[in-house]
């Protein structure tokens, strides 16, 4: 049952909110329908040790959502669980300092309650005075938003751009996604190595996964210094991985870190006078041609069977 709404046609923000509350701050089955957008929390102050728990949240604001710049409580926790963020411009978590900070996928029970997935009956009633008060046009928007919501949400929608830059070590370190979409996540900037990964959902091309971020620029003139940062995060992802035991999918990630090795090799300064390098992308090409950098093993076969034919 939803317990709260904003739903007016401009801004929502949250600047120099002050929360004194010590122990748990539960923002439950609220929804953020705003026509503008929403800004959390710059110059937010929390207790040190609050529990901040967004549960069961729908944000569908239609302009960007911003959490930049937001210092989470020192010593306390915060969870986003079972929440939904609607494809917006862009999610923006740009500079958080997050303190054991989880994102949770699940089913939005409030959802469950309404089989016919209209804000009607209880939405309608619960917030009479703020939905009434809208224009036609933006109680339209609303029910076809909900409509789209997935009973069992992974927090982002798909193709949603979610900013996660400029992230300290230590943020990134307290940081866990379980059963969360990254498919839209840029990690430009953020250490990968020692985050939380419990089964998220990435972007896939070619049936194997692959982060936002290089698929986004794929046919654009991407700088080597590009390139690097792209293959370094490919590189921590499959460090993470491997160390929780998940060859599967740091396999992916193995392969597109040599992927993205490869088109750097050429774009390096010098590239076509430096024999070394030359020889290192012919290496890598024959590399990926017979095994696929190690993970395609059915090629290994196949170029094992050409050769005996060939020089039987």
């Amino acid at each position: 049952m939803l317990s709260a709404g904003f739903f007016n046609g401009k801004h929502v923000y949250f600047d120099s909110a002050k929360f004194i509350n010590g122990g748990s701050l539960n923002f439950k089955q609220i929804i953020w329908a705003n026509s503008g957008s929403l800004l959390w929390w710059r110059q937010v102050e929390f207790k040190e040790t609050a529990a901040v728990k967004f549960d069961e949240c729908l944000f569908l604001s239609k302009e960007a959502i911003s959490f930049r710049d937001i210092w989470f409580p020192k010593n306390g926790s915060v969870m986003f669980q079972r929440c939904y963020f609607a494809r917006t411009p862009i999610i923006d978590f740009t500079g958080a300092v997050f303190r054991h900070t989880t994102f949770e996928g699940g089913k939005i029970s409030w959802l469950e309650d309404q089989p016919d997935r209209t804000l009607t009956a209880v939405l309608k009633n619960r917030l009479k005075e703020k939905f009434d008060d809208l224009p036609q046009e933006a109680k339209d928007r609303i029910e076809s938003l909900v409509m789209a919501i997935p009973e069992f949400s992974n927090v982002f929608d798909d193709g949603v751009e979610v900013l996660w830059k400029d992230l300290t070590t230590e943020s990134a370190k307290n940081l866990t996604f379980r059963l969360t979409n990254l498919s839209g996540s840029k990690f430009d900037g953020m250490t990968l190595t020692h985050i939380q990964l419990n089964a998220p959902t990435w972007a896939v091309k070619d049936r194997r996964n692959v982060l936002y971020e290089d698929l986004q620029s794929k046919g654009e003139k991407r700088t080597a210094d590009q390139l690097r940062n792209i293959e370094d995060q490919y590189t921590q992802l499959k460090n993470n991985l491997e160390r929780q035991g998940n060859y599967l999918h740091a396999g992916d990630f193995h392969y597109g870190e040599q992927e993205v090795r490869r088109e750097r090799l050429i774009k390096e300064k010098g590239f076509y006078t430096d024999i070394p390098n030359i020889f290192k992308y012919l290496l890598a090409t024959f590399y990926k041609a017979v095994s696929g950098y190690g993970e395609r093993p059915e090629r290994a076969v196949l170029a094992t069977l050409v050769m005996l034919l060939f020089f039987q």
